[in-house]
C-alpha cells in the first residue's frame, strides 16, 4: 500500500504539471505528445492500482480505453481542453 501511494503521488504530480502545460497553448504536435504521455501515465496508474488491490478489475476500464482521452481532446491543434 505504501509503495502504491508513493507511485500514485508521482503520477498526480505529473498530471498536474501536464495539465498546467496544456493550459499554456502549446504547439499542436507538442500538445498531442503531452496528451499521449498523460494517457500512458493514467494507464500505468490504473494498472498499479489494480495490482495493489486499490482498484477492482474493470471499474475504471471505461475511462481509460485506448484513444479515449485523445478523442475527447478534439481535433489536432484544438485549443479546447480535454474533457477528462
Amino acid at each position: 500500500m505504501a509503495t502504491f501511494r508513493e507511485e500514485a503521488g508521482g503520477y498526480v504530480e505529473d498530471f498536474i504539471a501536464g495539465l498546467l502545460s496544456l493550459e499554456q497553448g502549446l504547439e499542436p504536435s507538442v500538445r498531442r505528445e503531452l496528451l499521449d504521455e498523460l494517457y500512458r501515465k493514467a494507464h500505468s496508474l490504473k494498472g498499479a492500482a489494480q495490482v495493489s488491490g486499490q482498484l477492482a478489475q474493470g471499474s475504471a476500464q471505461d475511462h481509460f480505453q485506448p484513444g479515449a482521452p485523445l478523442e475527447q481532446a478534439g481535433p489536432q491543434g484544438s485549443d479546447r481542453a480535454p474533457a477528462w
